[in-house]
């Protein structure tokens, strides 16, 4: 029984939505991708095995010390990178329910710097695109963290139409204080569109398959992991330091 659990469990730590795929007919789908699993060194093995999934990542990020959309101690021995999408369903349950305890445990602590950069891998989240350009919107006037919990947590207000989506989100700006003339002219900034897509891109060339992917020490996370994937992780990205 404790192994059959064990599998459910891991199953459902490896979801997250699809990333683009072509055929032969270059149709685009979006079926999640599967990549062989990698092992991982033995001495990252958890009970679950859940280490055995993680990607190698061909070159760890690098982040600005004064990147503005980090959070905790920049001279964390350990850098988490949250390649996301606010209008991913399993992105969104990583939010509520991992991100919490995560950010108490190891961000809070000065044990780990989290980064947030968006990657779009579902054509059809078509409002992510301006969640995304609202993001850096916020970031400009010292609030994106603020608006990073909203577009997560009520991305059933925003996420139905993209024509309405920025409009719903320059009202999140309303609430947030900032200067509403300014994220407005932000948000109609097609300079700003194109890093998001070009975030895409970079999650892209570096193997990240789907969202929510977290490049963290030497490896790719993918999917929406419960916090003892992170913890494995997290433990293996010490350990070659």
């Amino acid at each position: 029984m404790t192994r059959r659990i064990a599998l459910i469990i891991l199953a459902l730590a490896l979801a997250s939505c699809g990333s683009y795929e072509s055929d032969s007919s270059r149709q685009v789908s979006i079926r999640p991708t599967i990549v062989p699993s990698t092992p991982a060194p033995p001495a990252a093995q958890d009970s679950l095995g859940i280490a055995s999934e993680f990607i190698p990542l061909a070159k760890p990020a690098q982040i600005p010390a004064d990147d503005q959309r980090s959070m905790g101690d920049p001279n964390a021995p350990v850098t988490i990178v949250e390649y996301s999408d606010f209008q991913c369903p399993f992105c969104q349950r990583h939010h509520v329910s991992v991100f919490p305890e995560l950010k108490a445990k190891y961000i809070d602590t000065g044990m780990v710097r989290y980064v947030f950069r968006n990657y779009i891998a579902v054509e059809s989240h078509t409002s992510a695109p301006a969640a995304g350009v609202a993001s850096f919107c916020a970031m400009d006037q010292n609030k994106f963290w603020e608006m990073y919990d909203i577009l997560f947590v009520r991305a059933s207000e925003w996420g139905v139409d993209p024509n309405l989506a920025p409009t719903v989100m320059l009202k999140y700006a309303e609430e947030l204080d900032l200067d509403t003339a300014a994220f407005a002219k932000c948000q109609a900034d097609p300079a700003v569109l194109a890093q998001v897509n070009a975030e895409t891109a970079e999650a892209v060339a570096a193997q990240a398959t789907g969202t929510p992917a977290f490049f963290i020490g030497n490896y790719i996370i993918p999917g929406a992991y419960p916090i003892e994937g992170f913890d494995a992780a997290i433990a293996l990205a010490n350990q070659n330091q």
